[in-house]
């Protein structure tokens, strides 16, 4: 049990939004979601947490954004040059990230 929930997780960390977004929106997997959303709440890393907060915020997970914003912000994930680019494209999406503080 514990390899192939290994071998999930991988598979879905490296796809998250494409999973997130096809089989809960078009299945209506809620007991999948919850999985996939406390897997990724207690395991976020430098390397994931930008992908984890936007599909968090674009599946409407508001815990796991805070939580995943949280992360970015603390740990400086996102450079000065991506926060400007963020800034001109979505500003209310940069807003939203820095009122989870």
């Amino acid at each position: 049990k514990i390899q192939i929930f290994r071998i999930f997780a991988g598979w879905l960390e490296r796809n998250l939004s494409l999973f997130l977004n096809y089989f809960y929106f078009k299945y209506n997997i809620s007991a999948l979601l919850k999985l996939c959303v406390n897997y990724f709440a207690n395991n976020l890393t430098e390397a994931n947490a930008v992908d984890v907060m936007n599909s968090a915020y674009e599946t409407n997970e508001k815990e796991l954004f805070e939580k995943a914003c949280k992360f970015v912000l603390k740990h400086e994930v996102i450079g000065v040059e991506d926060w400007k680019d963020m800034m001109k494209k979505n500003p209310s999406y940069v807003i939203e990230i820095l009122e989870a503080k």
